[in-house]
């Protein structure tokens, strides 16, 4: 049987298209690439919410989050990754062929297969949502948000979000310390086929602004909601991995902040080496790069997940796990 892909990532976000890269290329300067068939599938545009980010790494050195995309995007072009938009997969199942063991996408009636899959979705299934002028993220203190909310001369307010104690808390903080006629709360709806799920029509018309309050999604991820996984086991929506990424399912792995509640483009794209750099040796035993270094995050050895064993039995993981 023909597999449609060696790797499928769902999620075009700063990890999804860094895992892309990094499977195909391995060290981005490396010339060498491995010439494997790899798709990235994004429910919206590639970027995520990084296309709203501002991304600052000390005082004197920071970037837009969307120039970061618009690089990932050209080199994963460059090196013959398919990039695909505005595509929902809603299920992932294991295909259990003795002789072929693989995994199927699902996305509304199509189908498509794949030897692994890498899921990326990040934390917030609407990032784009933002580019609607009455939705604001809230991420910093309380105190600062009514500060924001009040010079805007903001009035009605729908606090948003997947975790229903945060909002409530964050509702109360606004009722005490702010100005506001008034401040609703509304809850991520699971099935919801629209990006602000849960908000009638009528309470969108009638609010000032609807805040997403990014804790919320924090503490329970809003992204893989809407996600079916075989045989993937989460905590609080967030997905459970080992330290190199690889979930309960040997064929799927998940890299950034769908597995990492300490949010980032700098985590998500070192949860990305590792997961990415995972999958590439289970592909290719042997790399074209090799030994000249084209992975050398890991010992270069047959079975170089055993070096890491004794780390890992410190950590409870056993091997069959």
């Amino acid at each position: 049987m023909d597999i449609d892909y060696d790797v499928v990532i769902i999620g075009g976000g700063p990890a999804g298209l860094y895992s892309s890269i990094i499977l195909q290329r391995g060290i981005p300067t490396q010339s060498t690439s491995e010439n494997l068939k790899i798709a990235v599938f994004d429910s919206g545009p590639m970027g995520g919410l990084a296309n709203f980010a501002f991304i600052q790494i000390s005082k004197k050195w920071a970037f837009s989050g969307s120039n970061v995309k618009m690089s990932f995007v050209e080199e994963a072009k460059s090196i013959g990754i398919e990039l695909h938009e505005n595509v929902h997969i809603n299920k992932v199942e294991t295909i259990d062929d003795e002789n072929n063991p693989h995994l199927a996408l699902y996305t509304g009636t199509k189908k498509i297969t794949a030897k692994y899959v890498i899921v990326a979705v990040g934390i917030m299934n609407n990032p784009f949502v933002l580019r609607d002028p009455k939705v604001v993220i809230g991420l910093h203190t309380p105190q600062h948000m009514v500060e924001e909310l009040e010079l805007k001369s903001m009035k009605k307010i729908i606090i948003y979000g997947p975790y229903e104690a945060s909002l409530v808390e964050l509702k109360h903080y606004f009722e005490l310390n702010g100005s506001f006629e008034s401040v609703l709360v509304r809850t991520m709806e699971k099935e919801a086929s629209d990006l602000l799920g849960g908000i009638s029509s009528n309470e969108y018309e009638k609010a000032d602004c609807i805040l997403l309050d990014y804790n919320s999604y924090k503490v329970i991820n809003g992204a893989t909601q809407l996600l079916e996984l075989d045989d993937v086991k989460y905590k609080n929506g967030f997905i459970l991995t080992d330290e190199f990424g690889k979930t309960h399912n040997d064929l799927i792995y998940a890299a950034g902040t769908v597995s990492e509640p300490t949010t980032g483009v700098l985590i998500s794209l070192s949860s990305a080496i590792l997961a990415s750099l995972s999958v590439g040796r289970k592909l290719r035993k042997e790399l074209i790069s090799e030994p000249s270094g084209r992975f050398p995050w890991f010992p270069r050895e047959n079975d170089w997940e055993a070096s890491w064993m004794p780390y890992l039995e410190d950590l409870g993981v056993k091997k069959d796990d």
